[in-house]
């Protein structure tokens, strides 16, 4: 649990190009025509690239309609939190998602 709010802390500490946009604004690209449910994903993927490897961990073969799939899913079922910047939301999802494995310390006995 301690990594996951480090994670998140670092996650919100990231500069955005598009910290305009919010969950209610992707619902809607969600819903939107061909363009923006394809918009969506790219914002989904750039989110999860920029992050991967550092605070979340994406296994090999997930693929980008999955993550939005999970993030759909989020923001339906949390609709008090669509207010928020759209990428702090992909962000908390998918690294509660795909959490990098965290090893023990040499020389903790763990």
């Amino acid at each position: 649990m301690k990594h996951l709010v480090i994670a998140v802390l670092i996650a919100l500490s990231l500069s955005a190009n598009a910290s305009w946009i919010t969950g209610n604004d992707l619902m809607k690209q969600f819903n939107g025509s061909e363009f923006e449910r394809g918009a969506s994903i790219g914002f989904i993927v750039g989110v999860a690239s920029a992050l991967d490897g550092d605070v979340l961990c994406i296994p090999t073969g997930v693929t980008p309609g999955q993550m939005r799939d999970m993030v759909q899913q989020a923001l339906r079922a949390n609709p008090n939190i669509r207010h928020n910047q759209a990428e702090y939301i992909v962000a908390f999802t998918l690294m509660t998602e795909f959490p990098c494995e965290t090893k023990p310390k040499k020389g903790t006995g763990s």
